[in-house]
């Protein structure tokens, strides 16, 4: 039986040691997987935001007034750049804030000056509020 007791007294050791290394292994593919995930949501934003330029159709409503118009985006970080369309003609540009993805922007739309601040859903669509003269509405907005 002295034979036996060493066998198994070697494989409980081997066990043991076995299942000490499993878990620290699992920890630091559970970090990487981690790292991985934060990597592409903190990348996924910049991605959002590179692929602003181009025409968009806004459409939104402030307290019962339909806001329905075409912003051209133009540029990238922080030199970006939107010019709305006022009355079918394209206006002029104003600065563009990216930030991850939220943008915001002014539009002069001859009788008043709506501010937009919206959030990137995907790289094709947004949505936000539009203020203006103190009242808020909203807007959603897709890429054309």
């Amino acid at each position: 039986m002295g034979h036996i007791d060493g066998v198994l007294s070697d494989m409980h050791r081997n066990v043991v040691s076995t299942l000490k290394i499993m878990p620290i292994k699992g920890i630091f593919d559970m970090k990487t997987a981690l790292f991985a995930v934060a990597a592409t949501v903190l990348f996924s934003g910049a991605a959002f935001a590179d692929d602003l330029a181009g025409a968009w159709k806004i459409s939104g409503d402030v307290v019962g007034n339909a806001v329905d118009t075409v912003c051209t985006f133009a540029g990238s970080g922080d030199k970006t750049t939107a010019a709305c369309n006022v009355d079918g003609k394209p206006g002029a540009a104003t600065p563009v804030k990216v930030a991850d993805k939220s943008v915001s922007w002014d539009w002069d739309a001859g009788q008043a000056t709506l501010t937009f601040k919206g959030t990137l859903d995907t790289p094709k669509t947004m949505k936000g509020d539009i203020e203006v003269q103190g009242v808020t509405g909203n807007f959603t907005a897709a890429k054309q």
